[in-house]
């Protein structure tokens, strides 16, 4: 039968991929999912924030580092990987 529920998945504005994740940024949120399992693993809101560093607009990749950056209208961040390996499997 036909369903009258509606699911809306909007898509990310900036994508960066880890050795073990993919890092997304959606308006007002900044989120990680697993790449094995597609699960999420760290979903945290940027609303607040953006009142005080301004609108976030994109994430940044440095793969010769090996480091990760999401930056705003007035600031950029190093987003800090640790221990990306652990419950990788789960």
């Amino acid at each position: 039968g036909s369903s009258n529920s509606t699911v809306v998945r909007v898509p990310p504005l900036s994508i960066a991929v880890s050795k073990f994740h993919y890092l997304m940024l959606f308006r007002g949120r900044f989120a990680c999912a697993n790449r094995l399992s597609k699960a999420v693993v760290y979903d945290v809101s940027l609303r607040d924030d953006a009142k005080r560093y301004g609108l976030f607009r994109g994430l940044a990749a440095d793969l010769k580092q090996d480091t990760f950056w999401m930056f705003s209208d007035r600031c950029v961040f190093e987003i800090i990987i640790e221990d990306e390996e652990r419950d990788i499997w789960r």
